[in-house]
């Protein structure tokens, strides 16, 4: 039986918890490894993607909100 290297977990609050698990590295073709190594980086990108994305939300609900002022005109 094949070991996993990734596992994906759906949690009842609604949460994604993504497990991926290091290969033996020893037993992969430079082509895989060079392969695998680039789609860390590009899941790390991702990830901080992600982070911007709440840290951006955080400030905009954070920011003070102005207040209109009614001006009776004559």
């Amino acid at each position: 039986m094949a070991e996993k290297l990734f596992e994906c977990e759906w949690t009842p609050e609604g949460e994604i918890i993504l497990r991926i698990k290091k290969p033996g590295m020893g037993v992969l073709t430079p082509e895989v490894r060079a392969h695998m190594l680039g789609a860390r980086k590009e899941m790390l990108s991702a990830l901080r993607s992600l982070i911007d994305a709440a840290l951006d939300k955080m400030e905009e609900e954070e920011a003070p909100r102005t207040r209109r002022t009614t001006i009776k005109v004559e």
